[in-house]
């Protein structure tokens, strides 16, 4: 099925939304308090208009930013938590090494066996003071030898 009527082109497009681009203006010049929001939908900041337009629909389109890579070098986040990681990991196998469970491990930081197992598939979300805790009770048990007491 075809339409009689050929589709509008862009020119005749572009001057029926002058018409009404007018009238929204006209109306926002008029009464400003219409198109404001308030309570709590109102906006914080009025979006920047572009230069050289008064018109307050036509916007400044958003930049883009692009998220820089952390650099892997001894000082950044990514290799604190690297040698973090291979810390804990060091202690807990010298603590298996001397015959420490987990299970006393886990008694020993104040936890019980499934959460501290819990807490170590993910290291790297480790609070610091959960770190240290865990990593205090494999350096006792380490330094008495594995007795559990």
């Amino acid at each position: 099925m075809y339409l009689a009527v050929p589709p509008p082109d862009d020119l005749e497009q572009a001057r029926s939304c002058e018409s009404l681009r007018t009238h929204v203006a006209s109306a926002m010049a008029l009464c400003p308090d219409r198109f404001r929001l308030h309570g709590r939908r109102k906006a914080r900041h009025v979006p920047p208009a572009r230069k050289g337009s008064d018109d307050p629909l036509r916007l400044v389109p958003k930049r883009r930013t692009r998220r820089r890579p952390e650099a892997a070098g001894p000082g950044s986040a990514a290799a604190q938590e690297a040698a973090a990681e291979a810390l804990l990991r060091e202690l807990l196998t010298e603590a298996r090494q001397r015959g420490v469970t987990l299970e006393i491990l886990a008694e020993r930081a104040g936890y019980s066996e499934r959460t501290l197992r819990r807490r170590l598939k993910a290291p790297e979300t480790l609070p610091l003071g959960e770190f240290c805790r865990i990593s205090r009770a494999a350096q006792e048990a380490c330094a008495e030898g594995g007795r559990h007491g």
